[in-house]
């Protein structure tokens, strides 16, 4: 009977598959009548990328519609996350989560099915640990499917609830799994969503808006990694494992440090905290738009030599040695209002970095090319979901639902790849990846091998026999490719010992909230004893935030630590934090 059952339920999902190109019953254009974008295949010929690159069009409408997130799963098969609800909060049940595969390797889909079409506000997915994690908001949901049959096993089950349903545009969005084993999202600025399990009660619940979060798939923990910006809608790491998000508004590229406190909207810039005293500012040393007066108000339409626009969405940090060497590690985000990509070079400055302007990577010259998310593939391309409408970013002018489309930049003749599948790989195969040249590979095997140790029960420690006999053996090959010279120094073994001093002591400063008692106190007298270049002005708001509680305390020792203190900031805020404390007292 239940084989019975199983067979009844793919028959569905097959007939599902044929049907694929069919809008959600409902579904209509908002915008202006008469208003239609050029043919996937002449938007795919307006697009212009530099020598050597090619743009070849993977989908598009009516085979993928209002294409809002991508991600790739551990056989190389594109998700598609199709949102039909922005920006109208209205709970139709209507957005879905579709798979698209290339079965002959030529560049364009040839099969889709949809998983699971009955998301109201989806903005973001991840696959992972057994099912699909999505961003649905007022919940984030996990789909349980352990056998990997495209079939979900059950219905939704709630990871988080109480997550705003009236942000507009600058709802909670993501998902990406972290080098940390975490699952990271964001959020935006506009209404603040109060999260937690189901039935946590409000006064136990936290309290977010512009924020990067993070939720732990096993422990179902869930916090705040860093808080501000304005509506945060790309996140990557670099080679050297740090993270970085993509914004609007405000300045375009961020570090993200654990318990930073960034610059908000201008004029606006406050904080939960009233003794945060000073934001941290951005790590770009320039803006996509014009810094005029009514800039905002044009918004950036104006400004094609800037880079476009105020609004960003999409990052993606290139890893991989497909492409021409002086692109490994750019950021390429989207620029909405430029109908382009953006390119910045990420380099080292001080404990954090530096990004500077690059030239447009690509220029879609159409006012209806609009990227929304970029991811790395397989085998060292980039993949686009490319939303397809008019006007500006919060598509206050109407919505064309019925378009969009996914679009592969590559570099060169494209080599087809053989089927593959992470998730059947042995744990030696897996760790061997971790020293594979494209990223992709290395964070998903990584991520895999927390899975394996994580199910492995009783065979736990033979497990970690095995991945360290395995890692030695990888760290091994990769010095002896360092010391030879080849592409594969870029290990992710040799990257780990490769921080510099200041990077590794933000790092340190930053791990100053997670302790307390006389261990914090211990190490804030640590970090205000060294000097910094005083142009690291991020550095020393750090080290002020994590000894910031500390002064109300005891205010007679916080007074011994700027006594000490070689940081003129730390002396100021000290002093300025005691007399908040005095005042009203006389």
């Amino acid at each position: 009977m239940v084989n019975q059952m199983k067979n009844a339920v793919v028959a569905v999902c097959m007939a599902a598959s044929v049907l694929a190109g069919e809008l959600p019953e409902g579904v209509r254009n908002t915008q202006k009548p008469g208003d239609e974008p050029p043919s996937p295949e002449e938007s795919r010929k307006l697009i212009t990328v530099p020598e050597g690159f090619k743009v070849r069009l993977f989908a598009g409408e009516p085979d993928v519609a209002q294409p809002i997130a991508i991600n790739y799963d551990d056989r190389g098969r594109l998700w598609v996350a199709e949102s039909f609800s922005y920006i109208e909060w209205k709970r139709k049940a209507q957005d879905r989560i579709s798979i698209f595969e290339d079965h002959d390797n030529d560049g364009r889909f040839d099969s889709k099915k949809v998983f699971w079409s009955k998301a109201n506000h989806l903005s973001g997915f991840q696959i992972g640990y057994g099912g699909v994690w999505v961003c649905d908001a007022p919940q984030l949901l996990f789909i349980p499917d352990k056998d990997r049959d495209d079939i979900p096993d059950g219905p939704p089950q709630v990871m988080l609830d109480g997550w705003a349903t009236n942000a507009e545009h600058n709802f909670f969005n993501g998902l990406t799994w972290g080098l940390d084993g975490w699952l990271w999202g964001r959020h935006g600025i506009k209404k603040p969503s109060r999260v937690g399990r189901p039935g946590t009660p409000d006064k136990d619940r936290v309290e977010l808006s512009c924020a990067i979060w993070r939720f732990h798939p096993v422990t179902h923990e869930f916090e705040i990694v860093a808080d501000g910006t304005v509506n945060p809608w790309g996140l990557d790491w670099n080679e050297d494992g740090q993270p970085f998000i993509t914004t609007s508004v405000v300045d375009h590229l961020w570090h993200v440090v654990p318990g930073a406190r960034f610059q908000r909207r201008e004029g606006k810039d406050t904080h939960p905290n009233p003794y945060t005293y000073e934001l941290m500012k951005p790590i770009s040393d320039h803006r996509h738009w014009d810094d005029s007066p009514n800039a905002l108000q044009r918004h950036g339409h104006a400004h094609p030599e800037q880079g476009g626009g105020h609004s960003h969405s999409g990052l993606m940090i290139y890893q991989a040695d497909v492409w021409p060497e002086k692109y490994r590690g750019k950021a390429f985000m989207s620029n909405i209002h430029g109908n382009r990509i953006n390119m910045d070079s990420i380099e080292r400055k001080y404990s954090s970095y530096v990004a500077k302007h690059g030239p447009d990577f690509l220029m879609g010259n159409s006012p209806w090319f609009r990227a929304v998310d970029l991811k790395q593939t397989p085998d060292g391309n980039m993949m686009i979901a490319e939303w397809t409408d008019l006007g500006e970013c919060h598509d206050r002018d109407g919505i064309h639902r019925t378009s969009g489309r996914l679009f592969k930049v590559v570099y060169g003749e494209s080599k087809p790849m053989e089927k593959f599948d992470l998730g059947e790989m042995e744990i030696e195969e897996l760790v061997k990846l971790l020293a594979h040249e494209n990223v992709w590979w290395r964070r998903r095997a990584l991520r895999i091998l927390r899975e394996r140790q994580i199910s492995s029960g009783t065979q736990f420690a033979d497990f970690q026999k095995r991945l360290l006999g395995s890692m030695v053996g990888s760290i091994r090959n990769a010095e002896s490719a360092a010391s030879s010279g080849i592409g594969a120094a870029r290990s992710t073994a040799g990257r780990l010992f490769s921080q510099e001093q200041d990077a590794r002591r933000l790092q340190t400063v930053a791990d100053m909230r997670l302790i307390s008692g006389d261990a914090r106190w211990k190490e804030a007298g640590i970090q205000v004893a060294k000097p910094i270049h005083p142009k690291d002005r991020n550095l020393a708001l750090m080290i002020w935030y994590g000894i910031e509680p500390l002064v109300a305390e005891d205010p007679q020792r916080a007074l011994k630590l700027a006594a000490k203190s070689k940081i003129p900031l730390i002396r100021q805020f000290i002093a300025r934090r005691i007399a908040d404390l005095n005042k009203g007292k006389d």
